[in-house]
């Protein structure tokens, strides 16, 4: 409900160049938009995709290949499926547990997943779903 139109209608698009989009794309540094001033400031950066930690933080990219996103995608994809396995196995019975794997492997991988990839892939996925969690557990 909270997306636009807009997004939703280049996601559908039948255009090559809109049409998965998502596989392409990849998160907006926050920090490397902030201007303090009108100097001349580097391009905005762009996140790896890969797994969180203090080297993927810094390093980052001002134009990023479309082509190295989808490589690094399947990567993380397959990492990510290998750690999931991993949690359910130790996890067994403990749902507690679990949910608390779920939430990290979250941020260990989704961290730098734009939440959307239409305007502007700011917002990680791990991010927006912990908050429209919260929002909905609210309600």
């Amino acid at each position: 409900m909270e997306r636009k139109k807009r997004d939703e209608g280049e996601e559908q698009s039948p255009e090559p160049n809109k049409r998965g989009r998502y596989r392409r794309v990849r998160l907006v540094s926050t920090p490397s938009l902030v201007r303090l001033d009108d100097r001349q400031h580097p391009p905005r950066g762009h996140y790896p995709i890969r797994e969180i930690g203090p080297a993927a933080l810094l390093d980052l990219k001002p134009e990023p290949e479309a082509e190295d996103a989808i490589a690094e995608y399947q990567r993380e994809w397959r990492a990510f499926g290998a750690a999931y396995a991993q949690l359910a196995r130790r996890a067994s019975d403990d749902l507690a547990g679990y949910v608390e794997g779920l939430i990290a492997l979250g941020e260990r991988f989704w961290w730098t997943v734009p939440s959307s990839t239409v305007d502007d892939p700011d917002v990680s996925l791990h991010d927006h779903g912990r908050v429209a969690a919260a929002v909905a557990a609210c309600l």
